[in-house]
């Protein structure tokens, strides 16, 4: 049963270990702007987080039944799988962050816009009234 147990921690922190490489992946295409890339990145790591779902409901079945003794190499797994868990929390939280200053910067630009096309509107605008006393002198 510990075999059982052993190689679903092993399936876990491969799900993981690609989840953070897809994170990386994610990051990069955040920071080069590359919605197409992004896009199939979050579409991979969907599918790798249902996996890893998946692979917990039926390490907790495996568990419940043994009592939750783990030996010294299940042990390790854990570790690397939570090792594995912080990076990927740590890139994730840096693509929050790009994405909101983004986002700030973009907010930014579209106050600007709107600014600047609201001066454009009033200085093309025909004038309504124009002074005609200057050429009265003449």
């Amino acid at each position: 049963m510990s075999e059982l147990i052993f190689n679903y921690l092993r399936e876990e922190l491969n799900c993981y270990e690609e989840i953070l490489s897809l994170s990386n992946r994610q990051k990069d295409a955040i920071v080069n702007v590359n919605e197409d890339i992004l896009m199939e990145i979050i579409k991979e790591k969907d599918i790798l987080i249902e996996e890893v779902k998946e692979i917990d409901k039926n390490l907790g079945n495996v568990i419940n039944k043994k009592k939750g003794v783990f030996d010294n190499s299940a042990d390790m797994l854990l570790k690397k799988i939570e090792a594995s868990l912080n990076e990927i929390n740590k890139i994730e939280n840096e693509c929050r962050e790009i994405v909101a200053n983004r986002m700030k910067d973009i907010s930014h630009k579209m106050k600007e816009l709107r600014t600047g096309k609201q001066i454009a509107n009033i200085y093309l605008e025909k004038s309504i009234y124009t002074p005609k006393f200057i050429n009265m002198k003449k």
